[in-house]
């Protein structure tokens, strides 16, 4: 059985609000208080999602941002309408106060352990764990948690609190399924300072940030791209067992970066969340689907390769195209008695379903039409209707009613001629008419007859054989992230 286990919330604690820059993500990272009212939403809401991913066998897990309060020099109200000032250490909503901080000092050698745990880490308010009552508030905080439902805790800067405080804190809390909590530490041990991972994994998991070290050490694959939490960012380069290297175009201006993977993907970055600009993708021509958002936007690519590329999150200030995107999973099928019929990505086979191996949003894609053959016309056009979807177009370049294919090689003689040379630059599965820069056999254009009886389309030459007594086939890939639900229209003459 396939689905997820287990999901992890963001800090679902008061915190600060902050408007410049305008909500940023790591505002959730500044407690104001363990009210459970957060940006994504208050308790009661937080209790329904718990109760019902539960029921269905998914645990819940928090992250957990109990090094620290809000950031020296904040003060106003949270997202639970609570008042704090961080500069007078006023967080009576829990309540902390003077006494529960360490001094003031900023985190400046990560060689000194005690600077690293008992400083303020880029100027956040740093608790005191040692102290018996921070413990219990925050145990406190923990065990409200484990009423609600959840089953663990991924711990943020476990690295600037000491392994002991962290382990009397899990010692005071309450059993979940019998057991103890799901723990799972941020401890960012890169070989270059005093504190080691090794010191947290008594208490539970440690997040490996070494990771892409380790990788690189593995034969004909280095990766240096890694984004650490705090707002480390390195570009360098990426090479696997792909023969090209990673082809850097496009825009590299401070903030923000954007580069192609060849002619497979695009990848684009703002750090402020902002991007509005015309780019070089190096991507073929079509509408791509942006993995970042699951396809809830698209993104067109023109005859040169170039693309608008807007960015417009703070959260997900990223954007990520592929050659072949996503799309459902299974097998795909069609067939019909008439002139025109539909097909639909399916999980079982049965008559005139063609089983399939997954390859991205792309499905091989068989079309078994039954009507009486003309030999003057075999003529077929498809795609989505213009009022099953938003965004259709009689442009085949824009219109979302079009569906990218790619032809089967089905012989390569003298007798495929035709269909070889009219199916180069036929991309589309679409209403439209001829696509720009599509083949020609000897000076013909593909809505001329052949004379063997076998038409090429009118509107785009998807080339139908026929393989029995009026039964016609279409064999094709098709990218099956630009059907409606899985289902497109043909219609054949």
């Amino acid at each position: 059985m396939l689905g997820y286990c287990g999901v992890q919330t963001s800090p679902p604690n008061e915190h600060v609000i902050v408007t410049s820059p305008p909500r940023p993500w790591w505002e959730i990272y500044q407690p104001v208080s363990y009210l459970l009212t957060s940006r994504f939403g208050t308790e009661a809401q937080l209790r329904d999602m718990v109760r019902r991913c539960n029921a269905v066998g998914v645990g819940v897990y928090a992250d957990l941002v109990i090094n620290h309060m809000a950031g020296m020099g904040r003060t106003g109200t949270g997202t639970a309408g609570t008042h704090f000032d961080s500069d007078a250490y006023d967080f009576h909503a829990v309540p902390f106060s003077r006494p529960n901080f360490h001094n003031d000092c900023p985190v400046n050698n990560y060689g000194d352990p005690n600077n690293v745990r008992n400083c303020y880490l880029v100027g956040l308010s740093d608790l005191d764990q040692s102290q018996e009552y921070v413990r219990d508030k925050i145990a406190g905080y923990l065990n409200n948690l484990i009423d609600i439902g959840i089953k663990g805790f991924r711990v943020d800067a476990a690295k600037h609190m000491h392994p002991n405080d962290i382990a009397a804190i899990q010692g005071k809390l309450k059993s979940v399924d019998g057991g103890t909590p799901f723990f799972y530490h941020e401890v960012i041990d890169q070989n270059d300072g005093a504190i080691k991972t090794t010191e947290y994994t008594r208490l539970g998991y440690v997040t490996e940030f070494r990771y892409c070290q380790k990788l690189k050490q593995r034969p004909r694959t280095s990766i240096d791209f890694c984004v650490n939490q705090r707002g480390r960012l390195v570009w360098k380069r990426m090479e696997t067992q792909w023969p090209e290297r990673l082809k850097r175009i496009g825009t590299n201006k401070g903030d923000k970066v954007a580069f192609s993977r060849g002619n497979k993907g695009f990848f684009a970055m703002s750090k402020q969340g902002n991007m509005d600009e015309w780019l070089n993708t190096g991507l073929p021509a079509g509408s791509y689907c942006n993995l970042i958002t699951d396809c809830a936007d698209r993104i067109t690519v023109d005859g040169n390769g170039r693309a608008h590329i807007v960015i417009r999150s703070n959260e997900d200030p990223v954007l990520a195209f592929i050659v072949g995107g996503s799309s459902p999973t299974g097998t795909t099928h069609a067939q019909g008695t008439s002139g025109t019929t539909s097909g639909q990505v399916s999980p079982s086979g049965g008559s005139g379903t063609t089983s399939v191996t997954p390859s991205g949003a792309w499905r091989r894609t068989a079309i078994l039409i039954q009507r009486k053959h003309n030999p003057a016309r075999c003529v077929h056009s498809g795609g989505l209707d213009h009022t099953h979807k938003i965004g259709c177009t009689q442009s085949v370049d824009s219109s979302m009613c079009a569906i990218p294919i790619r032809y089967r090689n089905i012989g390569s003689s003298s007798h495929y001629g035709k269909y070889n040379s009219w199916s180069r630059g036929d991309n589309f599965l679409d209403w439209y008419g001829a696509e720009s820069g599509q083949g020609t056999y000897q000076g013909a254009v593909p809505m001329e007859v052949q004379r063997s009886g076998q038409q090429m389309e009118k509107e785009t030459p998807q080339f139908i054989k026929q393989v029995g007594i009026s039964l016609r086939l279409l064999d094709v890939d098709m990218d099956c992230s630009r059907t409606k639900n899985g289902w497109f229209e043909v219609k054949a003459l």
